[in-house]
């Protein structure tokens, strides 16, 4: 499950990747790589807590995929050869992160000469749509093909439905707002169409502009149609946040009357749009936290330590979160008669705490 995270030139995105991963991108792009790679920590402040708790060797947290696609060379509007490799990274990813800029600077050159977000996220989102209708118009070619030619009936609902997509995209609509069956929904999820995913459009603001309804409200009810979260930023306060130590960043945020870091706002939002939810084992050696889609039964959720205690599982000890929390200990939560013993089917919801038994 990979983070596509796209956008014009100096919008900020490779200072973000280097915030999100903790590395800098440059130089890490060689031979016929069409994007740059890294592993995002899932900020969540409830492995900070079971770290306190048990003191361990190591606290690991789970990770975000993401790609980072790269800048092609063009003056004006995207649309040239040079986005080809953007897009593939984007093809290849399950969620798709629009970065653009709303801070004033005049030392940073924007290529379309101005300042301007709203115009940056209509072109941008313009070329979605047209590469998922040239994507459509060549299926359909074909489709039609088989269908006349090679007498393929098969092929018939593919082709109703791809005649259907483009009918959706001529209109100007993405097509997450296309009514689609649960067929037609499985049929279209092995193919790369663009503005079928999720979208988080980025906005890039300048310091002095956080918690300003002027600046994302219209951006909000122009792009409504999209359903993509919007998530302002300040990459520069972030940047001086990241560089404060650890004690004195709550201090900095609190005199600037923010809640939280706007990192750990975007990471819990593209995890959640990826679908995953997080368990966590927990010891003196280690307290990691575990990544699993949304839905999965506790024997599915071994398989992300290893194969084997998925194939030899024999149930699971389960504890929640909140209860342990709350009573301070696992022997407090197995008095209060709270631990709970579950087999292969169980659900496992998020922030559990689960200890597997296996037999291989």
């Amino acid at each position: 499950m990979r983070f596509g995270l796209f956008g014009y030139p100096n919008s900020g995105k490779k200072t973000l990747y280097e915030l999100l991963t903790g590395e800098a991108p440059n130089g890490k792009l060689s031979g016929k790589q069409e994007g740059i790679p890294g592993a995002v920590p899932v900020r969540d402040h409830r492995l900070t807590k079971l770290a306190k708790l048990y003191n361990p060797q190591k606290v690991t947290p789970a990770v975000i995929d993401l790609c980072l696609a790269v800048d092609g060379i063009y003056s004006e509007a995207p649309g040239e050869e040079a986005l080809e490799p953007v897009f593939r990274v984007l093809e290849r990813s399950d969620v798709l992160g629009l970065m653009v800029r709303a801070f004033k600077n005049d030392a940073v050159f924007h290529v379309r000469g101005s300042v301007d977000p709203a115009r940056d996220i209509r072109e941008w989102l313009g070329e979605l749509l047209l590469r998922d209708q040239l994507f459509v118009e060549k299926r359909l070619e074909r489709l039609r093909k088989d269908v006349r030619v090679k007498r393929a009936p098969e092929k018939e609902k593919e082709l109703r439905l791809f005649e259907k997509l483009l009918k959706h995209l001529e209109k100007e609509q993405p097509l997450r707002t296309a009514a689609l069956t649960q067929e037609e929904a499985k049929v279209l999820r092995n193919y790369p169409l663009l503005t079928k995913k999720s979208l988080i459009i980025i906005v890039n603001v300048g310091e002095e502009d956080l918690g300003r309804p002027d600046i994302l409200e219209p951006l909000q009810k122009e792009f409504s149609l999209w359903g993509a979260e919007m998530l302002p930023l300040s990459v520069k306060l972030e940047l001086e946040l990241a560089q404060l130590p650890a004690e004195e960043q709550g201090q900095f945020l609190q005199e600037l009357g923010i809640e939280e870091p706007a990192l750990e706002k975007l990471t819990r939002t593209v995890y959640r749009m990826l679908g995953r939810i997080t368990y966590f084992t927990v010891g003196s050696d280690e307290v990691r936290a575990w990544s699993v889609p949304a839905g999965s039964t506790a024997q599915r959720a071994a398989r992300a330590i290893h194969a084997d205690l998925e194939r030899g599982f024999i149930r699971a000890e389960l504890i929640k979160y909140e209860d342990l929390i709350r009573l301070g200990s696992e022997q407090k939560v197995k008095d209060a008669g709270r631990l709970q013993l579950v087999g292969r089917d169980a659900l496992v919801e998020d922030g559990d705490i689960l200890s597997f038994r296996f037999n291989v």
